[in-house]
């Protein structure tokens, strides 16, 4: 059935050590984060303005306005994400948004596709340091030990990409499982927000629109100034606060979730 193949294809992912790993991606992120925000103050600012580069290049080769909107909404997209990251502490390819449960499976197949590519790296230099070996042995002794080296490492980062696809396999199959359930919640959320906040969206993408930067992301100081009735106030002010609240809340979550790897359901973290 169904559901047998679901977990046949977890126990194969969870053999190859999917769980294990997963819980220490977890230790990892912390300390990623904790070095970018005490090493690295401007590090979002430095990457958003490299999205901004991205996108001026793509939007000099769009032909229509259509394609231009498309661009300029994913590299923004990618801005809003990046920010949201590093004020989570918490990486997009391990934590659902359950206003938009389904966008982390592109995040995953991105990431799997990445470390595909490594892998196949990594057989190549593991073939290259065979090389050296072979012919540090047979002519140059020096080309030995850089030989050994390289398929050392070779070895190592193959490893670690193969365990990454492993990981992504293992999120993704839970996933797709869950996939009507997460398209419901999905479609639900974004019906109950356009609903609540229809004035302040509205507010938002005028000042999107009205700004000549590419990929622009108005802050909270330009909306306010900008608000023109009550009920865009009251709206987005009920808006920001639910933001920080469910800030907060999640920074909870993922805290706990990290400590006690939950497998049964689909959760906040995957």
């Amino acid at each position: 059935t169904m559901s047998d193949n679901y977990q046949e294809q977890l126990q194969k992912y969870e053999l190859f050590g999917a769980r294990k790993f997963q819980s220490l991606v977890f230790k990892v992120e912390r300390l990623k984060y904790k070095i970018i925000k005490e090493h690295f103050p401007n590090y979002v600012e430095k990457y958003c303005k490299k999205c901004d580069e991205q996108c001026r290049k793509e939007l000099a080769k769009a032909k229509t306005d259509e394609e231009k909107a498309g661009i300029e909404n994913y590299w923004r997209r990618e801005k809003i994400l990046t920010r949201k990251e590093v004020a989570s502490e918490q990486n997009r390819n391990y934590h659902l948004n359950m206003k938009r449960p389904t966008e982390i499976i592109d995040h995953l197949e991105y990431n799997k596709r990445v470390h595909m590519k490594g892998i196949y790296g990594n057989i190549i230099s593991l073939f290259a340091g065979a090389a050296c070996i072979i012919v540090g042995t047979a002519f140059l002794p020096w080309l030995v030990a850089i030989g050994i080296a390289s398929c050392a490492l070779s070895v190592f980062n193959g490893f670690i990409n193969f365990q990454c696809v492993n990981l992504q396999n293992y999120n993704l199959c839970r996933l797709r499982h869950k996939l009507p359930q997460l398209q419901r919640i999905e479609k639900m959320q974004k019906a109950k927000e356009e609903a609540e906040y229809s004035e302040a969206l509205q507010l938002i993408r005028n000042r999107e629109g009205a700004s000549k930067e590419v990929a622009y992301i108005p802050d909270i100081n330009e909306l306010v100034s900008n608000v023109q009735t009550k009920e865009q106030a009251l709206q987005l002010k009920k808006m920001l606060l639910s933001a920080k609240s469910e800030h907060y809340r999640n920074k909870e979550t993922i805290n706990s979730n990290r400590k006690v790897y939950q497998k049964s359901s689909i959760t906040r973290t995957i």
